[in-house]
């Protein structure tokens, strides 16, 4: 009877252990089982971005994942296959020895869903002016970005208003009409014929043509309308969207100078050769964005050189002085003053042509000329006064017209050149910069042959990361 009794005891008390060990083997199976999977996502989302598009970031330091690895696709089906798989390589245990261990988990992932993703060209390409101004953050520093931009934004700040040498010149020649057909008026009139250029056709290839003599040195290099980004229907993300800081318009903007060649400085292997005036102009040819940006520099000059010259006491003088004279020689006293803007207006002409030829030799302008540093007397001849080279460089001009545009509007011609250079790179002919990829969330479902079940997610944005 006693030795049946503690038989009885011995049973239950055993059955109690037996019971808390099994919960307690669950517990720890479950827990284990929870922490694999935590550290598998962890893993796999980040692995995701080790695949990033190589020449993106070889040549623009730019992390995106190309969510077609550069074949034909239209969805996420790629990315997600790739993270699935990934997730069951870190599940994969020893094979099952005798007497060396077992698998105790036995995960496998079923499917990988992207939930959130943002695209390179999502909020008007607003990840690309990120990770730019981003790699100038890191790289220079906000402080060397600003120096250089002071003297750029001198262009923004100048009132030209007063200027206006389209409206002097359309005036000038209104009060000349009754003098037309004299012949010294008529000298002075048909120089400035070219000087309006914004009323002219064709008056961009009249530029280059006052300034590149052999036409054969300028790029032929076109791209088709259709390949472009903007003229096709973009895949978009539902990431959300987020304020833009401040810094980042000067920052990226630097980071253009920085990786576009121009018609100075060309980068080698360029679906354009003239990257840096695309971005101003956004014509689909070298020439035609070359011309527009030589125009544009053109217009500036010869705001800033009728500024100068109309302030400057000494010309303004000599100015005055043949005016008068002409106007005493024709016995009209009433075209002295028309005729003193229209001298004015054919010198600053003159001597923009002249600055123009400076800048694009390699050469320095100042913005605002003084006394010493014109290149032309007052009947546009050249003078033999030696002029030292100060002020802005072409590029500086190119700096300051950048520093005018829109920063979506260059980021979404940035993201042209962007798909157009990749693909001249080879084995990306299927390149598509919207289906390129810096942050997405990923849910991953995950079975355990124990009967479990579990859904987990993650998410990796490149920029934060």
């Amino acid at each position: 009877m006693k030795k049946g009794y503690v038989t009885v005891y011995f049973t239950v008390t055993m059955a109690i252990c037996m019971s808390l060990i099994m919960v307690m083997f669950r517990g720890i199976r479950e827990n284990a089982l929870r922490m694999r999977i935590k550290e598998a996502a962890d893993i796999s989302v980040r692995s995701s971005f080790g695949e990033y598009q190589r020449t993106l970031w070889d040549r623009y330091g730019l992390i995106f994942v190309d969510a077609g690895y550069n074949r034909k696709a239209e969805s996420m089906i790629m990315s997600e296959e790739r993270h699935k798989d990934c997730m069951n390589r870190n599940f994969e245990e020893m094979p099952e020895i005798p007497f060396f261990g077992r698998d105790l988990l036995k995960l496998q992932c079923d499917l990988s869903e992207a939930t959130n993703v943002r695209f390179a060209t999502d909020h008007d390409c607003e990840p690309l002016i990120r990770q730019g101004a981003g790699y100038m953050k890191y790289r220079f520093g906000i402080e060397y970005v600003t120096g250089l931009y002071e003297l750029a934004s001198q262009c923004a700040d100048i009132d030209f208003s007063s200027v206006s040498l389209k409206d002097h010149i359309d005036s000038a020649l209104s009060k000349l009409e009754k003098v037309k057909d004299s012949v010294e008026i008529t000298e002075w009139t048909d120089k400035l014929k070219d000087a309006v250029l914004e009323d002219k056709n064709g008056s961009k290839d009249l530029v280059l043509s006052l300034l590149i003599k052999d036409h054969g040195d300028i790029s032929a290099k076109k791209v088709r309308k259709e390949a472009l980004i903007g003229k096709r229907v973009l895949n978009k993300g539902n990431w959300e969207g987020y304020a833009s800081n401040p810094t980042d318009s000067l920052l990226f903007k630097e980071y253009l100078m920085k990786k576009c060649g121009d018609y100075l400085e060309q980068k080698p292997d360029t679906a354009l050769a003239y990257e840096i005036e695309y971005l101003i102009c956004g014509a689909d040819s070298d020439r035609g964005n070359l011309s527009g940006t030589a125009l544009r520099i053109l217009l500036l000059r010869e705001a800033a050189n009728f500024y100068a010259i109309s302030r400057d006491p000494s010309r303004m003088e000599l100015i005055r002085a043949v005016s008068a004279l002409i106007a005493f020689v024709l016995l009209s006293p009433e075209i002295e003053e028309p005729l003193t803007e229209i001298i004015v207006a054919a010198w600053a002409y003159a001597e923009s042509v002249k600055d123009l030829r400076v800048l694009f030799s390699g050469g320095k302008v100042p913005l605002i000329k003084t006394g010493s540093d014109f290149y032309t007397d007052i009947i546009g001849s050249v003078t033999d006064r030696e002029v030292k080279e100060k002020g802005m460089d072409y590029r500086d001009y190119l700096r300051a017209f950048l520093f005018l545009e829109s920063d979506r509007e260059l980021a979404k011609r940035f993201a042209d050149l962007l798909e157009l250079n990749v693909r001249v790179a080879e084995g990306n002919d299927f390149f598509r910069l919207d289906f390129c990829f810096d942050a997405w969330a990923v849910t991953s479902y995950v079975t355990s042959e124990y009967s479990y079940d579990f859904a987990v997610k993650r998410l990796y944005d490149a920029e934060v990361d």
